[in-house]
């Protein structure tokens, strides 16, 4: 008897293993569906599958028989297995398939995947999901996740038409080798703590357009390490606190265009941060955030540019960099105590934003509109009504390379603060008021510090057209015949002899090198002949 009972135990081992781990896909039975298979809530799974009078009970049934490439359609009802494991491509369409999110509030017309992990994809190569809605039976439950082991599987996912509802993780492919690419559009995720948490890798793409966020309580859109990614023309509502809208690590040459956050209390809600080290080049443009009480853009990522993005009702951080960018045409606007339209920050010689370009921007109504930790050059922009300062230069900026030139800054309660130990270049600069900057000058404009090489200044608010004809100054940026007529201009109103003799030869200019006394002689020249 000692072999039939080993027997048996080893028989009730197997049962014991398939029961505590995933169900083990059973083999297609003769007249099975093959390239299209139905599941219904009033199905069975000794059915066939081959219509929706024929429908199986399970999803999991349904994506086991069905052959590779094809569709099971689930109808209307709920589905509460734990797990339903997909090992082939194929596409699942819900009653809902096709039919945008917006207006589906009938939950009797759904296809309700309520489970631990919805859909967990281990292999297979192309994939769509459209038009179910995914509910969380536990607290850390996952819709979709892609991946086995330590890898993804490298699929092409398309996922669309879906309710997310207070799911811990919407969607999940985050193993960094083989990344999957997705394809991820007009879904709608309400509450829970993930919305998207995908990482890529070589050769995978990501397109997320189109959705709908509402109170995701940690990161709505989580990107690593992609190349080329695009988010765009998103919706998200009422971000919480400690939360992220959009985070993309390490990426390089991706795009965050055209979204809407409104009420976001998150702690920032576009973020560019580094990931390993990795990441550069990313743009930002086009987007609209209202009422943000955090960071509403923050990079530490090489090469991020930020421009025409509309901030407004600002009470934090408009644009914070950690790293050199370029950050223009942005209009924010705000108010409160802390607020700050554009930091350029200084963590240590490695961490900070030296060199950096912040351009053509509208700043107005904030404590400080623009503030540089490090220098940048700062051009073109109009900080306006600030309430203490409208262009503050802290004492850990070297602030002679700094450059604040041809911007208007009008109606602060502060114009320019130099806090650093050297002077600022800051000429060109249009103050308010035809006599140039009041404070420490003698002008009715807004006013100017100490240690500030505020002169010549704009005698009129041209800022839209070239420093050039009457409001001639070197202070443009580019070395053109205005320049040089700015020069001999200065030259000529001087009395007498204004340069001394050149200590040079009779040859001077013909030695082959352009140097100090060539320029010298020839300004001593023109200035003869213009006076």
């Amino acid at each position: 008897m000692r072999p039939l009972l080993i027997g048996m135990v080893c028989a009730l081992c197997a049962v014991a293993l398939v029961a505590g781990g995933d169900a083990a896909p059973a083999s297609a039975a003769p007249g099975d569906c093959t390239t299209t298979c139905y599941v219904a809530p009033t199905g069975l799974d000794t059915n066939h599958g081959t219509s929706p009078a024929d429908a199986f009970l399970t999803i999991q049934k349904a994506v086991t028989t069905v052959t590779a490439g094809g569709t099971v359609n689930v109808a209307a009802g709920l589905y509460d297995a734990n797990i339903t494991t997909v090992t082939k491509s194929m596409t699942l369409n819900g009653a809902q398939a096709g039919v945008a999110v917006a207006g589906r509030t009938n939950a009797s017309a759904e296809s309700i995947i309520k489970s631990n992990t919805g859909l967990r994809f281990t292999a297979g190569t192309q994939f769509t999901i459209d038009g179910f809605t995914f509910q969380a039976k536990i607290a850390g439950a996952t819709a979709i996740s892609a991946g086995s082991g330590a890898s993804d599987i490298g699929a092409a996912f398309a996922v669309r038409n879906n309710i997310f509802d207070t799911m811990n993780t919407g969607i999940s492919s985050i193993f960094g080798v083989n990344a999957s690419s997705w394809f991820i559009e007009k879904n709608f995720f309400k509450d829970g703590k993930s919305a998207i948490a995908v990482q890529g890798s070589a050769g995978s793409t990501l397109t997320v357009q189109e959705n709908t966020f509402t109170s995701v309580g940690s990161t709505a859109v989580s990107a690593n390490v992609w190349t080329g990614a695009a988010i765009f023309d998103n919706t998200f509502n009422t971000l919480p606190a400690l939360g992220t809208g959009v985070s993309i690590g390490g990426c390089t040459n991706c795009i965050v265009s055209s979204n809407e956050f409104t009420d976001p209390s998150s702690t920032t809600v576009i973020n560019v941060p580094t990931f390993n080290g990795a990441g550069s080049g990313n743009n930002l443009f086009n987007n609209t955030i209202t009422s943000a009480t955090g960071t509403a853009i923050a990079s530490s990522s090489n090469g991020t540019t930020a421009q025409s993005n509309a901030i407004s009702g600002l009470t934090g951080t408009g644009i914070s960099a950690f790293a050199p960018g370029t950050f223009a045409g942005n209009l924010i606007s705000g108010s409160g105590a802390s607020s700050k339209g554009i930091v350029m920050e200084y963590i240590n010689g490695t961490i900070n934003a030296s060199g950096s370009i912040v351009a053509s921007n509208q700043i107005t109504g904030l404590a400080n509109g623009i503030v540089l930790e490090t220098y940048a050059r700062v051009e073109k922009n109009v900080v306006s009504q600030s309430t203490v300062t409208g262009i503050t230069v802290n004492d850990t900026a070297i602030a002679s390379q700094a450059l604040v030139i041809d911007n208007g800054i009008v109606q602060n309660a502060q114009g320019l603060v130099n806090l650093a130990p050297d002077e600022l270049p800051a000429y060109c600069n249009w103050w308010g008021h035809s006599s140039g900057p009041g404070g420490i000058a003698s002008g009715s404009g807004d006013s100017v510090s100490t240690k500030v090489r505020y002169w010549p200044w704009r005698q009129a608010n041209l800022l839209t057209t070239p420093c050039s004809g009457s409001d001639v100054f070197i202070c443009d940026g580019t070395l053109d015949m205005f320049d040089v007529i700015a020069v001999f201009r200065t030259i000529a109103a001087l009395p007498g002899d204004p340069l001394p003799d050149a200590p040079c030869t009779a040859d001077v200019s013909h030695n082959g090198t352009v140097g100090p006394e060539d320029a010298l002689r020839i300004l001593r020249e023109l200035a003869g002949l213009l006076n």
